[in-house]
């Protein structure tokens, strides 16, 4: 018999776990049976912290993200104020975890141009040069920026050169 146990953050306030005891007899469990069986327990366990939670989720989703066309923007303070040379971009990207997501990456050209088409959808605009996650020529010293001062038109820049950061995430 092996107990898994799960451990949940919910607030930043509130740290518990739970436990789901599984015989091992019938097949393996997957993670989505387990998952599915940890947010039963939550739910039914603590009902109210899960609203709050779902609540504050909500709250944070609008105050940091804007969702246009099915793509999530990250729209904090840092999507105008922070430079970054290509690869830290990219880095940065990847590895942000923002309002519970963590799947985010570097847009296109064409997404940065969408996205400047319906810049007045962000609290946090800056019509400046933007990085995307595409390559220049297959070059490995330059890579494509998008000047969102300027409709949102792509050119190539230096990889070693520092611009600013817009995440996306979906598609």
């Amino acid at each position: 018999m092996i107990k898994l146990t799960a451990i949940l953050l919910l607030t930043s306030s509130f740290l518990f776990s739970s436990s789901v005891v599984w015989d091992g007899k019938d097949s393996e469990l997957s993670q989505k049976e387990y998952d599915k069986a940890i947010k039963e327990f939550v739910n039914k366990t603590y009902p109210k912290k899960v609203k709050a939670w779902e609540k504050e989720k909500e709250r944070l989703e609008k105050e940091n993200t804007t969702t246009i066309d099915k793509l999530m923007w990250q729209d904090d303070i840092a999507s105008k104020t922070q430079k970054l040379k290509w690869q830290k971009a990219k880095n940065y990207c990847e590895n942000l975890s923002l309002v519970g997501y963590d799947d985010w990456y570097l847009p296109t050209v064409q997404q940065l141009k969408k996205l400047y088409k319906n810049k007045d959808r962000l609290i946090n605009f800056s019509s400046s040069i933007y990085w995307t996650n595409s390559h220049y020529n297959s070059s490995r010293y330059a890579a494509m920026t998008s000047d969102l001062g300027r409709g949102g038109y792509g050119s190539s820049s230096s990889r070693n050169s520092s611009y600013y950061v817009r995440c996306v995430r979906g598609e």
